[in-house]
């Protein structure tokens, strides 16, 4: 069942979010989606390790409650490397993910109804793996669709509902309390989706339904009812509520706002302009629901195409993308298992 505002997908998502939950076998008898894995049959369902060390790009699908992770140079109708997936994995809808990059952990955030599990995944898991879990009465988190881990491993979980961001000390798990809280009427948290760093440890908030400060930036080991040090809003920033975004290795701050991808200078503030907009027909962009990148800059979008055909991609761009460009990359088709797929994360 969905329980999630889902404010920036098609609106056709909401409509058929019952048929998708309940019609997924007739749909692989169509044809137009593979029939969801089971631990025997996914992709490295016989080994709990990732194959090799090689870089892959990470994405959370909440239609096949798995995790799939793909090489850098994937293409096309690519099977990927990875699909962490099966009854030992506890994902149920997933909707966010986060990597720790010093341990390899990968953390997940289950979506379903009333299931407000944070599921720890270890480095190179793969196939059917069971996970840590962190929740309980002492996790406050009511509906999350944000994860961030910052240098040190702290693990930073946004509440839509709650209006507040938790911080769980580094290696957390089980039902254990947060170490800090961003919340209170001064922090301006309207309804916090996705989060990233700088280079500086400053958090960046994506915020829904806030048209005035869509992004808001806090210094780093923020905690209570604090001001942000900046904020990012305004007619000339394109912005109204915004799902998600990430900051490159050159801390310019990457956001998807549907119809486009917009790029934000490093350190920008205020009602200020994008230096770079991905947008037009040769991009394919219809919808990009969530961004990420990598070590080499590039720009990597999950794109809902065509709902009612349940047709989704990810596309990548090089990283001095700007303006009516094609994606150097673009994954999609059968191969790809990437249905209502999110948070691109590399590692």
């Amino acid at each position: 069942m969905y329980d999630l505002p889902r404010l920036y997908r098609p609106a056709a998502l909401l409509a058929l979010a019952a048929s998708l939950n309940a019609c997924s076998a007739a749909r692989s008898g169509a044809g137009l989606i593979p029939t969801p894995p089971t631990a025997a049959t996914a992709p490295g369902a016989a080994s709990k390790t990732q194959p090799g060390t090689a870089a892959l790009t990470y994405t959370v699908s909440y239609y096949f409650n798995e995790i799939t992770g793909f090489s850098l140079t994937a293409n096309g109708n690519a099977t990927p490397s990875v699909v962490v997936s099966g009854s030992n994995t506890k994902l149920n809808q997933p909707n966010a993910l986060a990597i720790d990059r010093s341990s390899g952990k990968l953390f997940v955030a289950n979506g379903a109804y009333q299931d407000r599990r944070i599921l720890i995944f270890p480095k190179g898991a793969n196939g059917d793996v069971a996970p840590k879990v962190l929740g309980g009465s002492n996790v406050p988190v009511q509906s999350t669709e944000g994860l961030a881990v910052d240098a040190s491993g702290r693990l930073y979980v946004s509440d839509y509902i709650g209006k507040a961001i938790y911080v769980f000390a580094a290696g957390a798990s089980g039902n254990t309390a947060p170490i800090r809280t961003i919340a209170g009427t001064a922090t301006g948290l309207v309804q916090p989706f996705g989060m990233s760093f700088d280079s500086h440890g400053h958090l960046y908030v994506a915020q829904g339904h806030d048209s005035s400060a869509p992004i808001e930036e806090f210094a780093a080991n923020a905690n209570g009812n604090v001001a942000p040090i900046a904020t990012i809003g305004g007619s000339h920033t394109k912005l109204l509520g915004i799902f998600n975004l990430v900051l490159d290795k050159h801390d310019r701050i990457i956001v998807p706002t549907a119809g486009s991808i917009e790029v934000f200078a490093a350190g920008a503030h205020g009602n200020a302009s994008p230096v770079a907009t991905i947008k037009g027909n040769n991009t394919t962009i219809a919808d990009v629901t969530s961004v990420g990148t990598d070590s080499n800059g590039s720009i990597y979008g999950t794109n809902t195409i065509d709902i009612s055909q349940l047709k989704f991609s990810m596309i990548v761009f090089d990283s001095n993308a700007n303006g009516n460009v094609a994606p150097a990359r673009i994954l999609s088709g059968s191969h790809t298992r990437i249905v209502d797929n999110f948070y691109p994360t590399t590692y």
